[in-house]
């Protein structure tokens, strides 16, 4: 014997029978709707309407970014000009360091492309200019000179820290 035939046995009035079934039985209908019963949204962008877009177009697989090629800190035409610089600068160490040079920062390579940062002046371009002649002056400066197309001299100094 259940427990609503037990209530019957003990219940004389219908109506209270009801009242109890209703409280021990409810019925088991949604109160909000749910993703079946519920009416699609209509997107204005969807070719069909009244259907939500990712019935329409399943997803595809995500897609692999592309990592953004870095830029070359050292370059090839970078690298000629510093063999050429290292091999006059190691020859002329001893002066360059009694100026005030220290070898880092002769030979020191910067953590931005060049010429941002601190670079050595080994890794200047003035190195592999055709017919540039390189001195060292009282003050310490290192003084690379060259003539132009039109045959003018150009100078340009790099100064110890």
């Amino acid at each position: 014997m259940n427990y609503l035939e037990k209530l019957k046995a003990k219940t004389s009035h219908p109506g209270e029978l009801q009242k109890l079934q209703k409280d021990v039985e409810p019925e088991n209908k949604p109160t909000s709707p749910t993703a079946k019963t519920a009416k699609t949204p209509f997107y204005p962008f969807c070719s069909d309407r009244g259907s939500l877009i990712s019935e329409n177009h399943p997803p595809t697989a995500p897609t692999k970014k592309r990592r953004r090629q870095k830029a070359l800190l050292v370059t090839p035409a970078m690298v000629k000009a510093w063999r050429v610089g290292r091999a006059w600068i190691l020859d002329h160490l001893p002066e360059l360091q009694q100026a005030g040079w220290t070898r880092a920062e002769l030979l020191r390579a910067g953590r931005f492309q060049y010429p941002c940062g601190t670079w050595g002046a080994a890794w200047g371009d003035v190195w592999l200019k055709p017919g540039a002649t390189v001195a060292i002056e009282e003050q310490g400066a290192i003084r690379w000179t060259w003539l132009n197309e039109t045959g003018r001299p150009i100078t340009q100094a790099m100064m110890p820290k």
